[in-house]
Protein backbone atom coordinates (compact mmCIF):
# COMPACT_ATOMS: atom_id res chain seq x y z
CA UNK A 1 0.00 0.00 0.00
CA UNK A 2 1.26 3.63 -1.09
CA UNK A 3 0.04 6.10 1.62
CA UNK A 4 -0.84 9.67 0.08
CA UNK A 5 -1.33 12.72 2.41
CA UNK A 6 -2.48 15.95 1.00
CA UNK A 7 -2.91 18.66 2.87
CA UNK A 8 -3.89 22.53 3.04
CA UNK A 9 -1.50 22.73 5.76
CA UNK A 10 -2.34 26.61 7.25
CA UNK A 11 -3.76 28.09 4.17
CA UNK A 12 -6.93 29.51 3.58
CA UNK A 13 -11.00 27.74 3.19
CA UNK A 14 -9.80 27.95 -0.40
CA UNK A 15 -7.11 25.74 -0.51
CA UNK A 16 -9.41 23.47 1.95
CA UNK A 17 -11.72 23.48 -1.11
CA UNK A 18 -8.89 22.43 -3.26
CA UNK A 19 -7.95 19.65 -1.07
CA UNK A 20 -11.65 18.21 -1.47
CA UNK A 21 -11.68 18.89 -5.25
CA UNK A 22 -8.54 16.91 -5.68
CA UNK A 23 -9.80 14.04 -3.54
CA UNK A 24 -12.89 13.66 -5.68
CA UNK A 25 -10.66 13.74 -9.11
CA UNK A 26 -7.86 11.38 -7.69
CA UNK A 27 -10.23 8.70 -6.55
CA UNK A 28 -11.77 8.68 -10.36
CA UNK A 29 -8.09 9.04 -11.56
CA UNK A 30 -7.61 5.75 -9.09
CA UNK A 31 -10.84 4.13 -10.51
CA UNK A 32 -9.50 4.58 -14.33
CA UNK A 33 -6.55 2.79 -13.88
CA UNK A 34 -7.40 0.18 -11.67
CA UNK A 35 -6.09 1.71 -8.01
CA UNK A 36 -8.11 1.27 -4.98
CA UNK A 37 -8.21 4.64 -3.06
CA UNK A 38 -9.10 4.37 1.07
CA UNK A 39 -9.26 7.23 3.17
CA UNK A 40 -7.64 6.31 6.04
CA UNK A 41 -7.99 9.88 8.11
CA UNK A 42 -9.27 13.28 7.58
CA UNK A 43 -9.69 16.90 8.69
CA UNK A 44 -12.61 18.92 8.16
CA UNK A 45 -11.30 22.41 6.78
CA UNK A 46 -13.45 25.80 8.39
CA UNK A 47 -16.07 25.31 5.89
CA UNK A 48 -18.70 22.89 5.54
CA UNK A 49 -17.83 20.46 2.52
CA UNK A 50 -13.67 21.59 2.59
CA UNK A 51 -11.06 19.31 4.15
CA UNK A 52 -7.72 20.47 5.62
CA UNK A 53 -6.20 17.65 5.78
CA UNK A 54 -6.60 13.77 4.26
CA UNK A 55 -4.42 10.80 4.29
CA UNK A 56 -4.88 8.33 1.92
CA UNK A 57 -3.88 4.41 1.53
CA UNK A 58 -3.77 3.17 -2.67
CA UNK A 59 -3.33 -0.15 -3.27
CA UNK A 60 -3.27 -1.47 -6.72
CA UNK A 61 -2.73 -5.10 -8.17
CA UNK A 62 0.31 -5.13 -10.12
CA UNK A 63 2.70 -4.69 -7.18
CA UNK A 64 1.42 -1.17 -6.65
CA UNK A 65 3.09 0.11 -9.56
CA UNK A 66 -0.38 1.97 -10.62
CA UNK A 67 -0.88 2.82 -6.99
CA UNK A 68 2.56 4.92 -6.83
CA UNK A 69 2.46 6.47 -10.11
CA UNK A 70 -0.78 7.78 -9.23
CA UNK A 71 0.55 9.22 -6.01
CA UNK A 72 3.70 10.33 -7.55
CA UNK A 73 1.42 12.38 -9.72
CA UNK A 74 -0.35 13.73 -6.76
CA UNK A 75 2.85 14.81 -4.70
CA UNK A 76 4.38 18.34 -4.24
CA UNK A 77 2.60 21.55 -4.51
CA UNK A 78 -0.51 21.71 -6.49
CA UNK A 79 -1.97 24.64 -7.53
CA UNK A 80 -5.87 25.38 -8.04
CA UNK A 81 -7.03 28.12 -9.88
CA UNK A 82 -9.97 29.76 -9.07
CA UNK A 83 -11.86 32.71 -8.02
CA UNK A 84 -12.97 32.46 -4.64
CA UNK A 85 -15.97 30.81 -3.74
CA UNK A 86 -15.96 32.19 0.06
CA UNK A 87 -14.93 36.08 -1.12
CA UNK A 88 -16.16 37.56 -4.24
CA UNK A 89 -14.44 39.59 -5.45
CA UNK A 90 -11.29 38.74 -4.18
CA UNK A 91 -7.74 38.99 -6.10
CA UNK A 92 -6.54 36.20 -5.42
CA UNK A 93 -7.05 33.23 -7.33
CA UNK A 94 -3.95 30.82 -6.73
CA UNK A 95 -4.55 28.36 -4.15
CA UNK A 96 -2.11 25.49 -3.11
CA UNK A 97 -1.98 22.28 -1.30
CA UNK A 98 1.12 19.58 -0.88
CA UNK A 99 0.60 16.04 -1.67
CA UNK A 100 3.31 13.43 0.10
CA UNK A 101 4.05 10.34 -1.09
CA UNK A 102 4.79 7.66 1.47
CA UNK A 103 5.53 3.82 1.52
CA UNK A 104 3.38 1.85 4.25
CA UNK A 105 5.54 0.17 6.16
CA UNK A 106 4.78 -3.80 6.09
CA UNK A 107 2.35 -4.80 8.91
CA UNK A 108 1.26 -3.21 12.02
CA UNK A 109 3.52 -1.00 14.01
CA UNK A 110 3.81 -1.58 17.25
CA UNK A 111 5.20 1.41 19.37
CA UNK A 112 6.51 0.56 23.05
CA UNK A 113 4.65 1.82 26.06
CA UNK A 114 6.43 4.63 27.78
CA UNK A 115 6.78 4.57 31.14
CA UNK A 116 4.39 6.53 33.30
CA UNK A 117 6.55 9.44 34.98
CA UNK A 118 5.12 12.34 36.85
CA UNK A 119 6.42 15.64 34.89
CA UNK A 120 6.95 18.85 36.61
CA UNK A 121 7.11 21.57 34.23
CA UNK A 122 9.09 24.84 35.74
CA UNK A 123 9.55 28.46 33.49
CA UNK A 124 12.67 29.09 32.32
CA UNK A 125 12.07 33.19 31.87
CA UNK A 126 11.03 35.30 34.73
CA UNK A 127 9.54 38.85 33.49
CA UNK A 128 11.47 41.82 35.71
CA UNK A 129 9.17 44.75 36.49
CA UNK A 130 11.73 46.96 34.09
CA UNK A 131 10.04 44.62 30.90
CA UNK A 132 13.64 42.55 30.98
CA UNK A 133 13.63 38.53 31.11
CA UNK A 134 15.92 37.07 33.49
CA UNK A 135 17.03 33.00 33.66
CA UNK A 136 14.95 31.47 36.90
CA UNK A 137 17.34 31.95 40.19
CA UNK A 138 19.76 34.92 38.23
CA UNK A 139 17.54 37.74 40.32
CA UNK A 140 17.24 40.87 39.27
Amino acid sequence: MILLHLTANTGPAECCLAVQHALKALTREGARSGVKVKVLEERAGPVDGTLNSVLLGLKSKAEDAPARSLAEHWSGTLQWICESPYRPGHARKNWFINGTMQDALPGAIQLPQAPRRTFVGKSFLEAQPSGAWLSPGAGG
